[in-house]
């Protein structure tokens, strides 16, 4: 289970929002894992995945262009990282019948939570702030 905390806000609304649905996400998966049916809703999760960053990262990737944020360049390559990830991840799924792929899906996300939302997204969102964007 992985809970929200103040660590994750960046103070600007619409991120965090969004950030909150990627917990709850995730919390989907960790759930459908103890219940033991995390493998069965594996293929709707990486349908809201790719959806969540589609949305997500169109609106983060207009707030650096509008406020001329100076780590754009490296910010929009992280996205396309965990783009390519999920992209791996879930044709690794599809190959292996999704056998044992909950696992590193959930420490992905998790991974992305705690290093990029908690760490990079809060140079954007202190950026933001300063740019008066919130």
């Amino acid at each position: 289970m992985f809970e929200w905390n103040s660590n994750l806000e960046i103070g600007i609304t619409e991120i965090d929002d969004q950030h909150r649905q990627l917990v709850i996400l995730l919390n989907k998966l960790f759930n459908a894992m103890k219940s033991g049916s995390g493998r069965r809703i594996l293929s709707d999760v990486f349908a809201e995945l790719e959806s969540y960053a589609i949305d997500h990262f169109t609106a983060e990737e207009a707030l650096m262009a509008q406020y001329a944020y100076p780590e754009e360049d490296k910010h929009r390559a992280a996205h396309a990282e965990f783009k390519t990830k999920i992209e791996t991840l879930k044709q690794e799924s599809e190959k292996n019948d999704q056998n044992g792929l909950t696992i590193p899906v959930l420490l992905f996300l998790r991974q992305w939570l705690t290093d990029h939302i908690a760490n990079t997204d809060q140079g954007l969102g202190d950026y933001l702030i300063r740019q008066n964007a919130s």
